[in-house]
């Protein structure tokens, strides 16, 4: 009998799924590498943005650069490390030019987003407000397995979040 996984073997299997599955072939095939995530698996709090841009692309890790420096003092106000918590995106490869995800990218990587949230059973998920309207472009009812509790809604668009957690 196997033992059971573990929410880093997961997540690596997601990974690994996403690289194989052939979502946004025009993004891969631009992109230096998958995004896939950064940080602790076990983590109360995800901070998921909306696409890697290109320091993100370079390194293979999301918020780097500027913007990894901007959250490293955001979270040293509050007395946490980068290793406290686990950050995403939305879209796993870098659109090119850094031009926005289009919405049928966003919608491409959604389910896996939320794959990838499941295993990680974060209390809360901190999204940017773009973020925010990239996870909301998939309509819960419209997704098999989607999670079928209180729906928040922005600008229109619709996503299920899962009992327990909450969405800022």
């Amino acid at each position: 009998m196997s033992a059971a996984k573990t929410k880093q073997q997961l997540l690596d299997e997601l990974k690994e799924r996403i690289e194989k599955s052939g979502v946004t072939p025009e993004l891969k095939a631009g992109a230096t590498q998958l995004v896939f995530a950064d940080g602790n698996p076990d983590a109360d709090i995800v901070f998921i943005g909306e696409a890697p841009g290109k320091n993100e692309d370079l390194q293979g890790k999301p918020f780097v650069g500027a913007s990894g420096k901007f959250l490293g003092e955001m979270l040293e106000m509050i007395d946490m490390k980068r290793e406290d918590i686990y950050i995403t995106n939305i879209v796993k490869y870098r659109p090119p030019n850094n031009r926005d995800p289009l919405p049928a990218e966003k919608e491409a990587f959604l389910p896996f987003l939320q794959e990838q949230l499941d295993i990680i059973g974060p209390k809360i998920d901190c999204h940017p407000r773009q973020a925010q309207h990239g996870c909301a472009a998939a309509r819960a009812e419209n997704q098999p397995g989607a999670w079928p509790t209180e729906t928040v809604c922005r600008q229109g668009l619709s996503a299920a979040v899962p009992p327990g957690r909450r969405t800022v």
